[in-house]
């Protein structure tokens, strides 16, 4: 399966098993997909978890309460990152650039809302994470 996202393509041969959450909402998303169960870490996190997800989210590590370290990132042993700020993971990402995960082989799906890229598509075939899994 090919998708594009934030003006890139992402290819998958197989579902991604574990993925690290950047961005509380990233969680959040995979919890309400019903993907928990595959997350092997998130941070940053700035409130409660949603009602229902207490369990699941307490079987997540926390890597930070902030911004993660790339190599805190890679110490969770993702197949995949779902990132949910550019700020953080992007062009000019405090945590990491994408090129430095996919250079290892780990695709970064960032949030469509949060795409800077001017006149490409966020997400041009509208495929839900939820295709990716």
């Amino acid at each position: 399966m090919t998708i594009e996202n934030c003006g890139r393509e992402l290819t998958f041969d197989k579902a991604p098993s574990r993925a690290f959450a950047d961005g509380q909402n990233s969680a959040e998303v995979f919890y309400l997909l019903g993907l928990g169960d595959k997350v092997v870490g998130t941070a940053p996190w700035i409130g409660p978890v949603l009602d229902g997800f207490e369990a699941v989210d307490a079987r997540v590590p926390r890597v930070a309460e902030l911004d993660p370290s790339f190599e805190g990132i890679l110490a969770t042993k993702p197949d995949f990152v779902a990132t949910q700020f550019q700020w953080q993971i992007g062009p000019e990402g405090v945590v990491a650039k994408v090129e430095q995960f996919e250079e290892l082989g780990t695709p970064v799906y960032t949030a469509p809302a949060d795409c800077h890229l001017k006149g490409k598509k966020m997400d041009g075939d509208k495929r839900a994470m939820s295709q990716i899994f």
